[in-house]
């Protein structure tokens, strides 16, 4: 059983191990889909008949284009295959008086918080409203 004490003084690594523990795989058509696109382009600048130095500018100016592209598919695909797996969250306590003790502690000190915030919000107000009432008393005569 851990508190959120415990579990705030969690270092950097250890919540890194604790993600990497799902394995995510890649999606198996990744490459195939890349070495399509990289053909693909071959294949257009065949049809173009651009001679050799042109096909290397083309390559050369879009790389970061294909580059960016395969980025963002690798990305998507880990991130499906991230949301797609089943992690549940492990239990911090073992009794449930404590958790819920913790949650009522917690509950209370954002409710002291926002209590606090809309005094200072109330007492902005009430500051603010005496010169709109000065200036609104200027205007009507």
């Amino acid at each position: 059983m851990k508190s959120i004490r415990e579990i705030e003084k969690t270092s950097i690594e250890t919540l890194e191990k604790v993600s990497c523990d799902a394995k995510i795989a890649v999606p198996e058509n990744l490459d195939s889909g890349i070495r399509d696109l990289v053909s693909a382009l071959e294949k257009t600048d065949r049809l173009l008949g651009k001679d050799e130095r042109e096909k290397k500018s083309f390559i050369r100016k879009y790389r970061l284009v294909f580059s960016a592209a395969a980025s963002i598919a690798l990305a998507a695909g880990l991130g499906i295959a991230y949301m797609t797996s089943v992690n549940t969250p492990k239990d911090t306590y073992d009794d449930p008086r404590l958790a819920y003790a913790e949650v009522e502690r917690v509950f209370g000190k954002l409710s002291k918080t926002v209590d606090y915030g809309t005094g200072k919000l109330i007492e902005t107000r009430n500051k603010l409203s005496r010169p709109v009432e000065i200036v609104e008393k200027a205007t009507e005569h």
